[in-house]
């Protein structure tokens, strides 16, 4: 199993597919307190 974690910030957005592709599970994890995101 590997577990990355890849910030959510615009500037990693483009490296996405790249760890995602043939990924079987992907897990988002938002922070639900801060309401400006």
């Amino acid at each position: 199993m590997k577990l990355w974690d890849l910030g959510g910030q615009a500037k990693f957005r483009d490296s996405w597919e790249k760890f995602c592709r043939d990924s079987d599970v992907i897990i988002f994890v938002v922070d639900s307190y801060d309401q400006s995101k």
